[in-house]
């Protein structure tokens, strides 16, 4: 192999793409980003600045995508970027094409993305175990989903190199201007201006008195209120924390450094319950999502909620409630539980990138 490609088509894929290049760097091997146009917020280039930045530190070249001309590559990408890379970049023709599973996200296109791709790279086992919840369930767009789908011998299971990354406490602090106070980290959802309301496709929420009683709980306990967006989801005034942040860096992401320097993060059906899984971050999960639209995010990372190290509520919790369960998980640690949970359900961070490279190799 002389050189390795990746598909770029949001600047969150960055996460997955940038610890395999230094890994490709670590053994001579150069990589190239192909850029494609996405139009959504993330979009690389609504991003020129930060990616022109990031691949200038790690030596990566970058091409558009119909500058793209080459036969028989070396190609990875993002499950989410994958029908528009089979249409723009040829992805028909080539021979080495490999699929990086991010998200839950992937039962709905796996028929698309697994008809071209050599092989698709999955976290765990678990993920792909755990879709046989959705064989034949009529309430999400995979019913097509089968046994056989599962056990393809394109399936493989090599961890994420999202989290093969150090991240300094020290550095996040000083990179943010953070104070020296423990923090709650709020991951805040799409928030009505009309309403106040906390909303999803389902218009359910909290309402900014509710918000604000929760904040108010977390600073009686003495901690810093952070409050983490995105630019299309914007924090209203009203609902701010202490400190309130966007993506303000694409690697390493924003949010997992904020991670890094919270004693606890509070979120609505996120899938950053992973995330906080595998950086041994307790955490609260509030629930608002009607059934039909929760279906994949609840049965999906329903067996991560059974452990002590988080608490998982279906509805708005009691204000009181939610105060003991502050001070129970930000006073306790939880080392056993959540390397139960890595390894029963997930991986082992920091070895994938490696697992992954030397994967690919023995295809060649």
């Amino acid at each position: 192999m002389n050189k390795i490609y990746f598909i770029l088509g949001e600047m969150t894929h960055l996460r997955y793409f940038i610890p395999l290049v230094k890994e490709y760097n670590r053994r001579k091997i150069p990589s190239c980003f192909l850029i494609f146009f996405s139009g959504k917020y993330n979009c690389p280039s609504k991003h020129k600045n930060e990616l022109n930045n990031i691949c200038k530190e790690y030596s990566i070249e970058k091409k558009t995508a119909s500058e793209f001309q080459e036969k028989n590559k070396t190609i990875l990408c993002v499950e989410s970027s994958c029908t528009k890379a089979v249409e723009q970049l040829g992805i028909k023709k080539q021979n080495n094409f490999y699929v990086l599973t991010s998200q839950f996200d992937f039962i709905q296109n796996y028929d698309f993305y697994a008809k071209y791709a050599k092989r698709v790279i999955f976290p765990s086992r678990w993920f792909l175990d755990h879709c046989r919840l959705f064989v034949g369930d009529k309430r999400i767009r995979a019913t097509s989903w089968s046994e056989e789908k599962i056990n393809s011998p394109k399936n493989v299971f090599l961890g994420s190199p999202k989290y093969d990354i150090k991240l300094d406490r020290e550095k996040i602090i000083n990179k943010y201007n953070l104070s020296n106070k423990r923090k709650v980290l709020f991951l805040f959802p799409a928030v009505s201006q009309q309403s106040g309301m906390w909303t999803t496709k389902e218009k359910r929420g909290l309402s900014e008195g509710q918000i604000n009683d929760v904040y108010g709980i977390i600073r009686s306990l003495g901690f810093e209120v952070l409050v983490k967006s995105r630019i299309k989801h914007p924090i209203i005034k009203s609902c701010s924390g202490d400190r309130d942040f966007y993506d303000e860096s694409w690697f390493p992401h924003t949010t997992m450094e904020l991670m890094e320097v919270s004693d606890l993060v509070i979120m609505v059906d996120s899938t950053s319950i992973k995330e906080c899984v595998l950086q041994r971050i307790p955490f609260i999960n509030i629930g608002l999502i009607n059934e039909k639209v929760r279906i994949n995010a609840k049965n999906m990372t329903e067996p991560l909620l059974k452990y002590n190290y988080c608490q998982n509520y279906d509805n708005p919790p009691d204000i009181n409630e939610l105060k003991d369960k502050v001070k129970h998980l930000t006073s306790n640690q939880f080392y056993e539980e959540f390397n139960e949970a890595k390894k029963t359900y997930l991986f082992e961070p920091n070895e994938s990138s490696q697992k992954i490279v030397d994967f690919i190799k023995t295809q060649e």
